[in-house]
């Protein structure tokens, strides 16, 4: 059996690798801090998106998107696959082989379904993750697997039961025709007064988690 390992938001620990025995695959989830200053490459390197983000850090949108891009020059890459649909990502010209994604010639996504070269080969009601992008996430893995020499012929097996992060459009409800999704984003700030005075989505949800039965069945405000 092959030996995986997988790290980083989704996995353990980047750091906790060093304290286990090697692996025979490891898939790593790098941030941009953590490229800027990596010495040695992944054999397949793939990059999802250059958002204009974490200026700060890097100290101008230029250099976090140089800081990221990095990743595909560095030694032991051998191949490298990135989002077809990212404007400046489709503008990269790589030295090693080059697989894009999210392209009519490739692993695509299409209202939620999987495509590979414009056939469907995974509806959008097979995969566990919600949103449009969570599946061109899946078509850039794929890719990838691709890249590194993997068949991945049993694709709705493989992803059955795929469990994603807490609070990443993780599905809290679902029932009597209501979907509520976790996206773990702050949309109004305060503290619990505050909030319930600006009458907002906190004070709705507050409301309806306190309505109580009256003796009609009907439910109404406590």
């Amino acid at each position: 059996m092959t030996a995986r390992e997988l790290a980083g938001n989704i996995g353990v620990p980047a750091l906790d690798l060093l304290d286990r025995a090697d692996a025979d695959v490891t898939v790593l989830e790098l941030s941009s801090f953590q490229i800027a200053d990596l010495v040695i490459g992944p054999q397949v390197a793939l990059v999802t998106n250059l958002f204009r983000e974490h200026a700060d850090w890097h100290g101008s949108v230029e250099a976090y998107r140089a800081d990221k891009l990095r990743l595909l020059e560095l030694p032991g890459v051998r191949a490298a696959v990135l989002n077809g649909r990212d404007r400046a990502l489709a503008a990269v010209r790589p030295a090693v082989a080059t697989t894009s994604y999210g392209v009519p010639g490739g692993w695509d996504e299409h209202d939620g379904a999987i495509t590979r070269r414009g056939e469907q080969v995974l509806a959008a009601g097979e995969l566990a993750l919600r949103g449009a992008h969570n599946a061109l996430n899946l078509c850039g893995a794929l890719a990838a697997l691709e890249a590194f020499g993997v068949d991945v012929a049993d694709l709705p097996g493989a992803v059955r039961g795929f469990k994603g992060l807490a609070h990443r459009l993780e599905t809290v409800v679902d029932a009597h025709c209501i979907h509520v999704v976790d996206g773990g984003r702050v949309v109004e700030r305060g503290t619990h007064a505050e909030l319930l005075a600006q009458r907002g989505v906190y004070a709705r949800l507050w409301a309806l988690q306190h309505q109580t039965q009256d003796g009609t069945g009907q439910r109404s405000l406590a």
